[in-house]
């Protein structure tokens, strides 16, 4: 009995660290939905990736509005958030001190202007399958130019979580599903 004791208190310490890693990007996420602000994010180069079976990942950049070399170091802290007057937002330009508002991305980040997201529902490959879809919206599983391509986040103290994206407005998924039905 003496022997096991130990053993079950080590268990027990390992599955509470497990634990406690598991709930603190879900945390995370859950308080820079609840107190960050939301916005509409333009996007470029917006693609599909994925085994097309279990998971369809949506990939894309942040639109800038300034020249930025994606291969070149920037020392810059801060990503600043701009938004125009019909509500979209971009980043405007990078800084090195910490802006007043909570309009700034951190730029230390692995790429501070690409994200991603995994559909939480998943997208049946029948729908993007679909010949009207993949020849009208995608090329080769990039987004068509002809469509405007965004995305909703939320944006806390530097840290964005994505919330969806969008083809002219509509959700993805809800997208695919009303061309197909046309």
């Amino acid at each position: 009995m003496r022997k096991i004791k130990p053993v079950i208190i080590l268990l027990s310490i390992q599955l509470a660290i497990a634990l406690t890693l598991a709930l603190i990007n879900p945390v995370s996420d859950f308080i820079v939905r609840k107190k960050g602000t939301e916005y509409i994010f333009a996007l470029e180069e917006s693609y599909l990736t994925g085994d097309f079976v279990n998971y369809i990942q949506v990939n894309a950049y942040i639109k800038l509005i300034f020249e930025f070399d994606r291969f070149e170091s920037h020392s810059q802290d801060y990503a600043l958030i701009s938004t125009d007057e019909n509500g979209i937002s971009y980043i405007s330009s990078l800084s090195d001190e910490k802006p007043e508002n909570g309009n700034w991305l951190g730029s230390k980040a692995k790429t501070f202007d690409y994200y991603y997201l995994l559909t939480s529902d998943k997208i049946d490959y029948e729908l993007i399958e679909n010949s009207f879809i993949s020849q009208d919206l995608f090329y080769e599983f990039k987004f068509s130019d002809k469509y405007e391509i965004t995305a909703k986040a939320y944006v806390y103290n530097g840290k964005i979580v994505l919330d969806s994206f969008l083809v002219d407005g509509v959700e993805l998924k809800e997208f695919l599903r009303t061309k197909k039905d046309d």
